[in-house]
């Protein structure tokens, strides 16, 4: 298996967070990474559920949802 070099951008107190947990289970910070790619893909991929399915389509796909939804904020708080 190849491997290649990720960076990955976190709050601080998150990093100290992680090496603190590998370092009590005796492992490296990117075996700890690894490990929980593994279990992610190992992990069952489950069908929405029938309640949020029935939403599906209901934005039309020219809707940008983001600037929506922040124009929705910046008129709430006004």
């Amino acid at each position: 298996m190849t491997t290649a070099e990720l960076k990955v951008q976190l709050p601080g107190e998150d990093i100290a967070f992680l090496e603190a947990y590998a370092a009590e289970h005796r492992m490296t910070l990117s075996g700890l990474v690894a490990r929980y790619v593994t279990a992610l893909r190992a992990a069952p991929r489950r069908a929405p559920h029938p309640a949020n399915l029935q939403f599906t389509g209901t934005v039309p796909t020219d809707v940008d949802s983001s600037e929506a939804y922040r124009q929705h904020l910046i008129e709430k708080h006004r």
